[in-house]
């Protein structure tokens, strides 16, 4: 029975390995764990370049590619770590550091302008609302005078009419009174004056 167990084993197929296509075109295999820091690629990857046999070795071999077509890569590659890598060692230079002052002056100065600008702005800003202010405040006062004085016009025009309306009532009264009195009879002459008393007992007839 072991040994049955044991050719059965044989026969299965070992799993075949397939590479794809990106896999294929690497030249080397990359690790979860770098050959280097961070910090030290970072101070040292410009500083990279491919030997040379002048610098002492017997013989330089390019197993990947030709030497001048590795000397371009390495280029390449150092250009491109320049784009997203931080340099540790940088330091800016003195035309840099002069160029900077120059910089800062020129901001301050242009700050220095807009501010002057924005205060002028404010300043006609708030002159403009204070003319608004003072004449909507002189149209509102000449409306209330105007209003005032067209109330007291209506007003003694109105003790006018109501003043004319009550003197025709009494011209009209004493007019009718006068009329009244036109059409009644005199009363005689109130009785024709009032015939004088006579004392009959005084009286001459002879003297006449």
């Amino acid at each position: 029975e072991e040994q049955e167990e044991e050719e059965m084993e044989v026969d299965e197929e070992p799993p075949k390995v397939e590479l794809t296509a990106d896999e294929r075109g690497r030249w080397f295999r990359k690790t979860p764990v770098p050959d280097m820091s961070p910090f030290a690629l970072s101070t040292s990857f410009t500083k990279f370049s491919i030997p040379e046999q002048e610098e002492g070795f017997d013989q330089v071999r390019f197993d990947w590619v030709k030497g001048d077509k590795c000397k371009e890569y390495l280029k390449q590659w150092v250009r491109d770590r320049k784009l997203t890598t931080r340099i540790e060692d940088l330091e800016p230079s003195e035309w840099f550091t002069n160029r900077l002052k120059d910089w800062q002056k020129a901001l301050q100065a242009w700050h220095a302008k807009q501010n002057q600008h924005k205060a002028a702005v404010a300043k006609k800003t708030a002159e403009a609302a204070a003319k608004a202010a003072k004449q909507k405040a002189e149209a509102e006062k000449a409306a209330a005078a105007k209003a005032k004085a067209e109330k007291e016009k209506a007003e003694k025009e109105k003790a006018a009419e109501e003043g004319g309306e009550a003197q025709g009532d009494g011209q009209k009264e004493e007019s009718a009174k006068e009329d009244a009195e036109a059409a009644a009879p005199p009363e005689e002459e109130k009785e024709e004056k009032e015939e004088p008393t006579v004392d009959f007992d005084k009286l001459d007839v002879f003297s006449v």
